[in-house]
């Protein structure tokens, strides 16, 4: 599919963009700084971003700007106020796992990660901060941008 960059988004779109992510195992989980939240899928590659160069996957779910929780069977595990040692620990046992589903919410864009075993992870935008909430870096070194508020983006990875 050809999507323009630097342009907004529909949820749609979205959904057409991340198709070959879908049934991809999760090759690293891992807390960032704070309580930011990295899910890494397929090969290491180089990325480049306006401040920096760095090793990380094809496809990376950056939860950033948002809290979040992980449920499994509707049983809540971990949040993001947790310890970062609780939180790790958890993380450690998701890789290998296989992504199912991602929902995102058309009006608020919480993220919903769904990951085989009953495992999902929600993610909740807070509109209150001009902040991104989460990005999605992809392989063709393009990056779909959630936020700050209800912008909703699609672009070039080296400019964020």
């Amino acid at each position: 599919m050809e999507t323009e960059t630097n342009q907004k988004i529909s949820v749609d779109t979205f959904y057409d963009l991340i198709q070959p992510l879908i049934k991809q195992p999760i090759q690293q989980a891992k807390l960032g700084y704070g309580s930011f939240l990295q899910l890494g899928f397929g090969a290491l590659k180089l990325r480049k971003t306006k401040k920096r160069t760095f090793e990380n996957y094809e496809w990376l779910i950056w939860v950033y700007g948002s809290s979040w929780c992980i449920e499994v069977n509707e049983i809540f595990i971990v949040g993001s106020e947790d310890s970062s040692e609780k939180i790790q620990f958890y993380l450690n046992s998701l890789s290998h796992r296989e992504l199912l589903e991602i929902y995102v919410s058309p009006t608020t864009l919480n993220l919903t990660i769904k990951i085989e075993t009953g495992i999902v992870i929600n993610c909740f935008s807070d509109h209150k901060e001009d902040m991104e909430h989460w990005f999605l870096y992809m392989p063709d070194s393009k990056v779909i941008v959630a936020g700050p508020k209800d912008q909703f983006v699609y672009e070039r990875s080296d400019q964020t």
